[in-house]
């Protein structure tokens, strides 16, 4: 009978997976990292990790602002701008996440 605990193992598992999608993938974006991991985790649980490792110290955001180069019609002239988020691996990724999950 499930009791809603969560079983460590799984989550180092996943969080692991998040975290190795970012390293071999610097400055990828949560969008891409959810398409890749779309066949074992849903989105939620993807944007979950995340913000753990976030706030672990595992990784870090950069936020980049650019300019929508799609004009909506022909007849507008202004560009919309569109806020990019990337992920990306600090130095010491691994020994932070072998500290917190143990290994």
């Amino acid at each position: 009978m499930p009791t809603g605990e969560l079983c460590p193992a799984t989550v180092r598992w996943m969080s692991e997976s998040v975290l190795m999608t970012i390293v071999s993938s610097p400055g990828i974006t949560l969008r891409d990292i959810c398409f890749r991991l779309e066949f074992a985790l849903q989105p939620v649980a993807v944007h979950d990790l995340v913000t753990v490792l976030l706030g672990a110290g595992c990784v870090k955001e950069v936020e980049e602002v650019f300019e929508n180069m799609k004009m909506p019609s022909p007849f507008e002239k202004e560009y919309t701008e569109e806020t990019v988020v990337y992920l990306l691996p600090v130095a010491d990724c691994l020994e932070t996440f072998a500290r917190i999950f143990g290994g």
